[in-house]
């Protein structure tokens, strides 16, 4: 009975470290590292239809024009202010929950956590939360990448496609956005999503003995596949074309496969070993 059990929880373990491998893709633009980065356009020059019809203009549209671009720079820096406050939050956040986590397991004294239903709800609680931040800061940064690319345009109708390499989106563009790194940059507040979900798997997800009561499991179980799902979706705004969406929607997936499958698991054992045990 005894080694019965010490397979099942192995087996549990092997599903513990898919799901947060999967996690980790999920969160971590492997693509972009792998060199199948964003669709660099800084190289592309401007269509001649759309010189010919800048050319056309009045003193009075080019005006208008100057002023946009006045507004969308300001509205770039405004933006690249609001995703600090927004990975601030998220640390706060994400360093707050594991430190009253990493105390409770690892802690001396009187510290413990207790494993109710209530606690695993206030712990997923905080990894959805991550994660709806991720996805607003991931829609944040894809209209920075839009605003830069009008930028870029409106530069290289003002200077021509000569000069346009000295104003300061292409040179951005091609001296960061075109980098190995950048995707690492990118996506570096999403790795802190990662970590907190893996924590709290381990916690009320993976469990050799029985105390996770139904209400834990299913709690873990739901929280855990919304979470997925979160992170899923932040991961396709990233990469929304081809094989990109197909493995990330796979990932997703089988992740949410295994979450079920480690919640269910875990109320089996409360159910073997009953809860007087």
């Amino acid at each position: 009975m005894e080694s019965r059990t010490d397979r099942r929880f192995a087996l549990q373990k092997a599903a513990f470290g898919v799901l947060a491998i999967l996690v980790v893709l999920l969160s971590v633009d492997v693509l972009g590292v792998l060199g199948a980065g964003d669709r660099k356009e800084s190289g592309a020059r401007i269509p001649p239809s759309t010189v010919a019809a800048w050319n056309r203009l009045d003193v009075d549209a080019r005006q208008f024009l100057d002023k946009e671009r006045d507004n969308v720079v300001a509205e770039i820096g405004h933006r690249i202010e609001h995703e600090h406050l927004l990975f601030t939050l998220k640390f706060v956040l994400v360093g707050g929950i594991l430190y009253a986590l990493l105390q409770g397991v690892f802690g001396r004294g009187h510290s413990h956590i207790e494993k109710t239903s209530f606690a695993a709800l206030i712990v997923w609680a905080a990894v959805i939360a991550a994660a709806i931040v991720d996805l607003r800061i991931m829609a944040n940064q894809s209209f920075l990448v839009t605003l830069g690319g009008w930028s870029r345009q409106y530069e290289e109708l003002r200077v021509g496609a000569n000069g346009v390499d000295l104003a300061w989106e292409a040179y951005l563009a091609n001296n960061l956005l075109s980098q190995p790194h950048y995707p690492a940059l990118r996506v570096s507040g999403q790795i802190l999503t990662a970590l907190l979900f893996a924590f709290s798997s381990s916690l009320f997800l993976l469990s050799k003995e029985s105390d996770n009561d139904p209400a834990i499991a299913l709690v873990s179980g739901s929280c855990a596949v919304l979470s997925i799902g979160l992170m899923t979706v932040a991961a396709i705004s990233i990469r929304h074309r081809g094989l990109a969406v197909l493995l990330y929607l796979s990932f997703g997936a089988l992740a949410t496969v295994l979450s079920c499958v480690l919640a269910y698991t875990s109320k089996r054992n409360y159910r073997a070993g009953g809860p007087d045990v």
